[in-house]
């Protein structure tokens, strides 16, 4: 049975009424500037990783907030828990 894609007709739609040509110009032209740093995504908490997170989001006001006490212990926690995990 066929797959019927109406619902892309339907989009295409409703973003050209809400853009006008000079707006769709602006977002289609080409960027040159140097993209984004990418912030690591592992979900391992090691001081490595979470060291070079820092680094690339360069934001001490948001380290403070983000790590803190608790959190920092929660980390050294989870990392005991691992190490004795693997060491069985």
């Amino acid at each position: 049975m066929p797959k019927v894609n109406l619902h892309k007709r339907d989009y295409l739609n409703n973003l050209g009424t809400e853009l006008d040509m000079s707006e769709f110009e602006s977002k289609l032209a080409p960027k040159f500037d140097s993209p984004a740093k990418r912030v690591n995504r592992s979900p391992y908490l090691n001081q490595r990783n979470i060291d070079y997170r820092w680094k690339t989001l360069n934001n001490p006001s948001a380290q403070a907030q983000l790590l803190d006490p608790h959190t920092e212990a929660q980390m050294e926690l989870t990392r005991k828990i691992s190490s004795s995990l693997l060491a069985l």
